[in-house]
């Protein structure tokens, strides 16, 4: 087995130990996955123990999770990671397994909430760069009030290797982009947004 059980309180109190690292830096505590809204009821906990000590909580979560969830965590949550790997519709279909409907609802359910996010969009060239897509994203952050930012993700294959060594099939195959071919997706969302694009 790996991993092992805790509390909220004692992750929060292992958190802590770097206060003054988050208090220099403005940083916090960020609770990843997996989708920790799968674990909504943790989650929380750890938001609601965050906020009790005056951290700083941001929550990276592809948005897949009932509106309800969405609703009752938004307000203890200081920024979110919003995924979006792609604004169409079918493809996101294929590439995910599920509509992209519910996710597009809780990104407008937190935009109506005024809870700021980040758009943090992987871009796989081939799969999902098309200028429909990158169009896609511009015009997605041009309805929303409370974007901060995107991140474009661009491809990389170091999960492959761990994938390779539990036995697991490779995932798919395809090429890294080059910096040339992340400028031109860069520029190709900037010009149709004001929002600003970082490169993670």
């Amino acid at each position: 087995s790996c991993g092992d059980e805790r509390t909220a309180e004692e992750i929060l109190d292992e958190v802590e130990a770097d206060r003054p690292l988050y208090e220099a830096s403005g940083g916090g505590l960020t609770i990843s996955g997996g989708e920790p809204l799968f674990q909504a009821a943790f989650a929380e906990e750890l938001c609601m123990e965050a906020k009790r000590r005056r951290l700083h909580v941001c929550l990276d979560t592809s948005g897949f999770a009932p509106r309800e969830t969405c609703r009752r965590i938004a307000p203890l949550v200081d920024l979110f990671l919003f995924d979006i790997k792609t604004v169409v519709p079918a493809k996101h279909r294929a590439l995910t397994g599920v509509d992209n409907a519910l996710i597009l609802e809780n990104l407008f359910l937190l935009d109506e909430l005024k809870r700021p996010f980040v758009l943090r969009c992987p871009l796989v060239p081939g799969i999902n760069d098309s200028p429909e897509e990158l169009a896609g994203i511009a015009r997605l952050a041009n309805r929303l009030r409370h974007v901060e930012g995107i991140d474009l993700e661009p491809y990389h294959p170091l999960g492959e290797g761990k994938r390779k060594s539990l036995g697991l099939p490779l995932s798919f195959q395809a090429e890294v982009p080059s910096p040339e071919t992340i400028e031109c997706w860069r520029a190709e969302i900037g010009k149709l947004t004001r929002v600003e694009i970082a490169v993670c």
